[in-house]
């Protein structure tokens, strides 16, 4: 989130870096409110903001690699090039990727917090008992919406970071303790080496 707000810090006349910048502070507000709500017991909605970062994550790494897609993006009334699906596509197929696996991700999101569905309802089940309304707190609820929100956001920040210009001390301090803290991540939750 500090390389985020480090972004949005500069300013800017070019018309596609204030739409990155703008989809900054989208994603910052999305993790801010994700772990506000799901710190305060309604992990279920948490999820629903974390799906809206995720789509905001493929997005910026779309225009990462395609930079007048930016452009296009900003002027059309017709968003269908730029559907969440759409994206996703094009990022499997820029990488080479076959097994779907950002499809996967989202459709996994999609189930327990997108839409209504009866895989979704377990979220609204302390401890695996009666559906509860209003906010709850349980571990394995938290541990999930938290540790889906690193991983976002470890996506983000790889996408977003050649666009965060490293002028000023604070934005290449963001970037230095980005690449640590998500050593430190990647090691502890893949259980791997990173060098």
């Amino acid at each position: 989130m500090d390389l985020l707000a480090s972004l949005v810090e500069v300013g800017n006349d070019d018309e596609d870096d204030k739409v990155i910048q703008v989809l900054g502070i989208r994603a910052f507000n999305g993790f801010a409110s994700a772990i506000s709500l799901a710190l305060t017991g309604y992990s279920q909605t948490a999820g629903m903001v974390l799906r809206d970062v995720l789509e905001t994550t493929f997005l910026v790494d779309r225009f990462r690699t395609d930079r007048a897609a930016i452009t296009r993006w900003r002027n059309s009334n017709d968003w269908r090039e730029f559907s969440p699906k759409k994206v996703r596509d094009f990022l499997d197929k820029r990488d080479g990727f076959e097994g779907k696996k950002r499809e996967q991700e989202y459709k996994l999101i999609t189930s327990l917090a997108g839409h209504p569905s009866m895989q979704g309802i377990a979220m609204l089940r302390p401890a695996g008992g009666e559906v509860h309304i209003g906010p709850f707190l349980e571990q394995s609820s938290l541990i999930a919406v938290l540790s889906q929100a690193g991983k976002i956001a470890i996506q983000l920040a790889e996408v977003i970071l050649p666009f965060v210009p490293l002028k000023k001390e604070r934005a290449i301090a963001s970037a230095e303790q980005f690449s640590k803290l998500k050593r430190e991540w990647v090691t502890r939750f893949y259980l791997i080496s990173v060098r």
